[in-house]
């Protein structure tokens, strides 16, 4: 058995969707076949979709792109916890 993790899309034997992206809750083997991977950047948004309802969307990337968006979006979040660091806004 292979191992899953975060942002897994499945499918079933016979070319049959199983609708599903392993999260963090996720068990830690199965069986069935990856045909694709959400990028890690993009996680926190498919966390915040709501089961059955939200629509997602997927297109191809290379890893040098994905690398790319996580960098820069962790650069955001970096600068974001010094300013709130810088005004003390934490502490509210």
């Amino acid at each position: 058995m292979k191992a899953k993790f975060w942002g897994k899309y499945l499918l079933k034997s016979r070319g049959l969707f199983v609708h599903a992206i392993m999260m963090a809750d996720c068990p830690t083997t199965g069986g069935y076949s990856k045909i694709g991977t959400v990028i890690s950047a993009d996680l926190p948004l498919l966390a915040q979709c709501v089961p059955n309802k939200s629509k997602i969307r997927f297109q191809t990337t290379t890893v040098a792109k994905a690398q790319k968006k996580y960098r820069e979006q962790m650069s955001r979040l970096d600068k974001s916890i010094i300013q709130l660091e810088e005004n003390d806004a934490w502490l509210i």
